[in-house]
């Protein structure tokens, strides 16, 4: 169930933080765009690291 959340989690992270990453692109902001992207890409990170290690742990 732990994993499961996590997944969901994951996905409405990487949703909110590619919406949030077009939409200050269309105004213009690509340095807050790109900001995004790295912070987008941080998360991701840490959680499939997260997910692994609950995956060995099972």
């Amino acid at each position: 169930m732990l994993m499961g959340l996590l997944i969901v989690i994951l996905a409405s992270v990487n949703l909110g933080g590619i919406f949030s990453m077009v939409m200050q692109v269309g105004r213009g902001d690509w340095l807050a765009g790109v900001g995004s992207l790295l912070f987008l890409a941080v998360l991701d990170v840490v959680g499939f690291w997260i997910v692994r290690a609950l995956r060995e742990e099972t």
